[in-house]
């Protein structure tokens, strides 16, 4: 099916209109040779995109004043032969490499394909990657970077779940003690660790039923049910986002067994754990989708109506409140083949990246306002650095951020909590971005002290900088460097 705007009519016959004005959407200036589904922001700054049903992708940077509205895009290395995949699993991993696994779609043919493949943005090369030991399938399977820097990916189809040695490729199985299979669930990192998952199905005596991983035990257990059903037609379940409050909110799906027919959400706390019944979301659901946590702690996503096969409406939520309002939509409404064809990004700017299978890439730009509780902070680093130098070390707290904030589920994941690091010329303006790798933890546990390593660009005009951390659109406060020519003594 086709998604398109949401009539007018139908916001004010409700009496709810829009929280904000259009004018909110920007097009980017050019436009990929591509059509973009998938997005995976790099810890230089750019944007990894992908083709669906192909092996292409495109990287778009920013300019020379950090916008990527007027970025450029250029062509990146393609898959392998012979892998094409579409809603896949995917991570930008510590060392800075991205990690593509799986595909419920493989060049146009629904076969739950185990291929998958690393990049090296230096290198600009795909490197194939074998599936764990006896998987038959990876196909659609969640995925999460853990607070230990491991990834950690599922099977589809099975209840098998695995952890990568990035270093040599290779994969060890975890948390056997699984209750249901992998099938529609998207994962969640908490601040303690844990990863937390909705059911999509019968387990743990209920049709509402959540699981948590330990990553100290590998082991998965039942966690508290949820208190209404939010699983529905096919199964499918809506994005879950971990909020800058410690609460995660699981948007629903469409339940068919409701009647009449009243989505919901829930919300799940820790200490202890529980789950507690969110917001309704005017009738609005989500059959898999996008949502991103934004640097004013309100959630952006991409909703559903219900009996229409025609939709297109972004809602957000507010914490603080507890409800939903609409948001705008683009100026021209997005026109994918399924509303899980849409991604949202969080960029470095604080803005949103917004894709859905087009060469029409669009940027939303929210409301002001950034949470300072959420911020990262620089503490120390080197006061004179070199041009092209690597390894750098910087030190601060919550550098990884307090949530993976760009969200999906079991058909994509795009998280950003991980630093990156930009550098303001103080006399030209002109921004220039640090590659961060390598750092002392992946761990989003509030007011954690860390370490991050960083590489220089070498095309850095010596002088003197503000260099910046920032984390999911939230920058840290600025600290003062000198550059200098990778030549001198």
């Amino acid at each position: 099916m086709r998604i398109v705007c949401f009539a007018t009519a139908f916001l004010l016959a409700t009496g709810l209109g829009t929280s904000a004005s259009s004018q909110t959407w920007q097009q980017t200036k050019n436009r990929p040779d591509i059509t973009v589904s998938t997005t995976l922001l790099l810890r230089d700054g750019r944007v990894l995109a992908n083709e669906g049903n192909t092996g292409n992708w495109t990287i778009l940077t920013p300019d020379l004043t950090g916008s990527y509205v007027n970025g450029t895009w250029k062509r990146a290395a393609s898959l392998p032969d012979g892998y094409q995949p579409y809603y896949f699993s995917s991570a930008v991993l510590p060392d800075g490499r991205v990690l593509v696994e799986g595909g419920e779609i493989n060049g146009g043919n629904q076969n739950w394909t185990t291929l998958g493949a690393i990049y090296d943005p230096r290198a600009d090369a795909w490197t194939p990657v074998s599936p764990p030991a006896g998987w038959k399938t990876i196909g659609d399977g969640a995925s999460v970077v853990l607070s230990n820097g491991i990834y950690m990916q599922a099977n589809c189809c099975t209840k098998q779940t695995a952890l990568f040695d990035a270093q040599h490729l290779t994969w060890t199985e975890t948390g056997d003690t699984k209750v249901v299979n992998n099938n529609e669930e998207g994962w969640v990192l908490l601040p303690d660790g844990r990863v937390l998952m909705t059911d999509d199905q019968y387990a743990c005596g209920t049709t509402q039923s959540s699981e948590l991983y330990d990553p100290n035990s590998g082991t998965w257990s039942c966690g508290p049910p949820l208190p209404l059903l939010l699983w529905g037609e096919d199964r499918e379940l809506g994005a879950a986002v971990l909020l800058y409050n410690g609460n995660v909110l699981q948007l629903p799906g469409k339940i068919l067994l409701q009647s009449p027919f009243q989505p919901s959400t829930a919300l799940f706390a820790t200490s202890p754990d529980s789950w507690t019944i969110g917001p309704p979301t005017f009738g609005l659901y989500q059959d898999d989708g996008p949502a991103v946590l934004m640097p004013n702690g309100h959630v952006l996503s991409v909703m559903q109506i219900s009996n229409s096969s025609r939709t297109c409406q972004f809602m957000d939520y507010d914490p603080v409140s507890n409800t939903f309002s609409y948001a705008p939509d683009p100026p021209e409404c997005p026109y994918a083949d399924n509303p899980v064809s849409s991604r949202l990004l969080m960029l470095p700017t604080g803005q949103v990246l917004f894709t859905d299978f087009e060469k029409k890439v669009e940027v939303y730009t929210p409301p002001p306002g950034t949470l300072n509780s959420a911020a990262p902070s620089i503490s120390a680093s080197a006061l004179v650095l070199y041009a092209g130098s690597a390894g750098n070390v910087l030190f601060g707290q919550q550098l990884n951020g307090l949530s993976q904030a760009s969200m999906y589920g079991d058909d994509a994941q795009q998280a950003t909590n991980y630093p990156l690091i930009q550098f303001v010329d103080i006399n030209s303006g002109n921004i220039y971005w640090g590659k961060t790798h390598d750092g002392s933890t992946s761990s989003i546990r509030p007011n954690l002290f860390e370490y991050t390593k960083f590489d220089l660009n070498p095309n850095m005009p010596p002088g003197t900088y503000k260099m910046t951390v920032i984390t999911n659109g939230i920058p840290s406060n600025t600290y003062q460097v000198s550059v200098v020519s990778h030549m001198m003594n």
